[in-house]
């Protein structure tokens, strides 16, 4: 966190930039927020890509909130479409000792631990897929592969979805969690009308995919 702050002040901004549970309601609150600190952002972004540009994975010391405690956090530099660097890191992907990534860490951040609601984890081999079976008791998940019929399962007992025409029953869950899949669905409208009809009425759906900025 120190060398956070320096960076930040660094650039000549307002210190430290505020980014503890960052929610935004609409685009035009994040584009405010970003306006207000994009010397701060930009101070981040040059900071984490100066640190990630190494030619060898690395380690990096920290705390995970998913083990509560200390820990080592695994980093692996990749070749960077950046003139600047000649590697980068995908910072979303370091994993902790856990297995879980930065990505998987924050969804979880927005599940109650001691649920025992109904989940649906799109997805059946990630480790978020595996940590979310062995800590919650009512969980369903799903991996999708091509001229498979939704709710078809295998003799390995995997179950088969596809996203834009689910065979679950509507408000079948009350929590979807969903990481990295929308930007392979040619029609995502679909799979979003989908998902919001598996859930409930207090239903919450966590999704997470690439994001340019757009409407």
């Amino acid at each position: 966190m120190a060398m956070l702050e320096h960076a930040t002040m660094e650039a000549g901004g307002n210190g430290p930039l505020p980014i503890s549970n960052l929610k935004f309601r609409t685009m035009a609150e994040f584009v405010d927020y970003h306006d207000r600190y994009r010397k701060e952002f930009a101070a981040i972004w040059h900071w984490q890509a100066h640190l990630g540009d190494r030619a060898e994975p690395f380690t990096l010391g920290g705390y995970c909130d998913v083990c509560g405690s200390a820990t080592t956090f695994s980093v692996n530099p990749r070749k960077s479409t950046n003139e600047q660097f000649d590697n980068m890191v995908r910072w979303s992907g370091i994993k902790c000792k856990c297995g879980l990534s930065a990505t998987e860490r924050r969804v979880l951040s927005f599940i109650d631990r001691s649920t025992d609601a109904p989940i649906y984890h799109v997805g059946y081999f990630s480790e978020l897929s595996k940590y979310l079976l062995e800590k919650f008791p009512n969980v369903e998940r799903s991996q999708f592969k091509e001229g498979y019929a939704s709710g078809f399962i295998d003799e390995d007992g995997i179950r088969y979805e596809d996203l834009t025409g689910l065979s679950f029953s509507d408000g079948a869950f009350n929590i979807l969690v969903c990481t990295e899949i929308l930007e392979h669905i040619p029609d995502y409208l679909a799979a979003l009308k989908e998902m919001r009809r598996c859930l409930d009425d207090d239903g919450i759906a966590i999704l997470t995919f690439p994001w340019l900025g757009g409407s």
